[in-house]
């Protein structure tokens, strides 16, 4: 379980230096009583020995690990050019561990792989070695860096996925070292992410939120309400799945919700709802992190939760996008075509590094092509950093818009969106551009009137799962962002009942115009 600590262990010393000197800085020297408020486990338990951290590998997981908090605030470490960790392998079994160092809001994390592209280290037992991390490493593009070293929140050390139990480490020191001429660096440029907390949404704040059904689960989304949101309009949703759980090379990926930053560069944390959505372990009863969980459980909670923000929290239910990074890129096929009923929702689609059918768990070609993919029916597709993948042949076979964008990071990495680079600019006109034109969708309208023909207002008059309007004070009502096909309209309100009870309405390229209905009043 995260978060696990042993008692034995009592606190993590975690001294605070004023601005360096040049001298090499100890940020853990673990021979004072540790503070256990700053140690988080998964997988893992540790305790102090022979003046050193000992971390032991209690139960098979997805990449065991501890982590080693900053202190009340970051660390500012913008004067160093390294961070440095004496590790030895204490067990019986080789081992092989990595090191990182975390900068919040969005930046992610550093490892040894600029420096070393073998940076797993491998220990056999009794083998003692230091692992060496640049501070100020940047991406391959040269110019975006990889972390905020002005501001580090965690240093945290991983042993490789489904490491054996009993596998053992000792941390003997964890310090920072050598000069960095090159000051702070300039993260100006670079839209900062809120982290996620507990609480109420409000506007301007990210919060942990789980629909209605899913309550005593551990099921989870993440919701962020831009700050001009008010109740009383709709704003365009972005929703978004999070790649998988993956430390390698540049890409610290949790495979969390909370990890995802995508959808607030794109619309640069403001005037969409931004929602991180959940792959779904219904048997555990949690979020997975590690591959689909079941998919058609996953696609419900999707359909679920932007009925949930249309209904609770002003979602607009014409203008609802899906990306994705890397799984979540994915996803955008796998999950949001997976069947009518999801393929519905979408204005648009946008998928970052990988994409549906190139064969990463069940993710077949001949199904991505010739099953999901005709779902698209026609709406607009940006891809970002996706020139050879599948869509590059799928989407132009399907006849279906498509635009790709490179970001020029040269890295799996999904932060290239939230700074003003070329590719992020033509991502946001184009979302721009789909929202105004609409592309491959069309709209039913019509009026909800009495016996008397006078409009009725406040009726919810449907077509799909998620796409509703209410009809204004006239009576009026319009249904946008509609693909083509058969479409069932249904009008509903408490204590009404309507004539004809629903509608079938063929769409095929043209608006459907004066599907109305009237209310029965004896049944008020």
């Amino acid at each position: 379980m995260r978060n696990v600590f042993m008692p034995v262990i009592v606190a993590v010393l975690m001294t605070i230096f004023t601005k360096s000197d040049g001298a090499d800085r100890t940020l853990f020297d673990f021979a004072e009583p540790l503070d256990a408020t700053r140690v988080e486990t998964f997988a893992t338990t540790v305790r102090q020995v022979d003046g050193g951290l000992e971390v032991t590998v209690s139960e098979s997981g997805s990449y065991p690990y501890v982590k080693l908090m900053a202190p009340s605030e970051n660390w500012n470490l913008a004067s160093y050019r390294y961070l440095e960790m004496d590790v030895t392998n204490t067990g019986q079994i080789d081992i092989e561990i990595s090191g990182w160092v975390f900068s919040p809001g969005g930046f992610g994390a550093v490892c040894s792989f600029s420096l070393n592209h073998e940076y797993w280290a491998v220990l056999a037992p009794d083998t003692k070695t230091t692992i060496q991390i640049d501070l100020q490493a940047k991406y391959p593009d040269g110019t975006t860096t990889v972390i905020n070293s002005a501001e580090v929140g965690f240093v945290q050390v991983f042993y490789k996925s489904n490491a054996a139990v009993g596998s053992q480490v000792r941390i003997d020191e964890i310090r920072v070292t050598g000069e960095n001429p090159d000051g702070a660096p300039d993260v100006s440029g670079r839209l900062r992410v809120p982290t996620m907390v507990e609480g109420k949404p409000e506007a301007g704040k990210r919060v942990r939120q789980t629909v209605p059904r899913y309550a005593d689960t551990d099921i989870y989304h993440v919701l962020y309400l831009p700050p001009n949101w008010t109740p009383e309009r709709r704003f365009p949703i972005i929703a978004e799945y999070s790649g998988n759980i993956f430390y390698h090379g540049w890409c610290y990926s949790t495979g969390r919700p909370e990890s995802s930053s995508m959808g607030y560069g794109m619309s640069e944390g403001k005037d969409y709802i931004w929602v991180n959505l959940s792959f779904v372990d219904p048997v555990g009863k949690k979020n997975e992190v590690n591959g689909w969980g079941d998919p058609d459980a996953t696609a419900a909670y999707c359909v679920d939760a932007i009925r949930y923000l249309c209904d609770e929290f002003g979602g607009d239910p014409g203008a609802v996008f899906l990306t994705g990074f890397s799984r979540g890129a994915l996803a955008c096929g796998y999950i949001g075509l997976r069947t009518e009923e999801i393929a519905d929702v979408w204005l648009g689609f946008h998928a970052c590094q990988h994409y549906d059918g190139d064969g990463w768990r069940s993710a077949v070609y001949e199904d991505a092509r010739n099953i999901r993919g005709p779902r698209i029916r026609g709406r607009a597709t940006f891809l970002t950093d996706n020139g050879g993948s599948p869509a590059s042949k799928i989407l132009p076979e399907l006849g279906f818009p498509a635009v790709f964008a490179k970001s020029g990071l040269g890295a799996h990495m999904d932060i290239m969106f939230l700074d003003d680079r070329e590719s992020n600019l033509q991502l946001r006109a184009w979302m721009a551009d789909v929202l105004k034109n609409r592309p491959g969708t069309t709209t039913i309208s019509g009026r909800v009137t009495s016996a008397s023909g006078k409009g009725v207002p406040n009726v919810c008059v449907q077509s799909g799962t998620t796409h509703f309007a209410l009809t204004d004070a006239e009576g009026y009502y319009r249904i946008e962002s509609l693909v083509d096909g058969e479409r069932t309209v249904i009008p509903s309100r408490e204590t009404f009942a309507f004539t004809p009870a629903e509608r079938s309405v063929a769409l095929s390229g043209t608006p459907a115009e004066s599907v109305d209905f009237e209310v029965v009043e004896s049944n008020k």
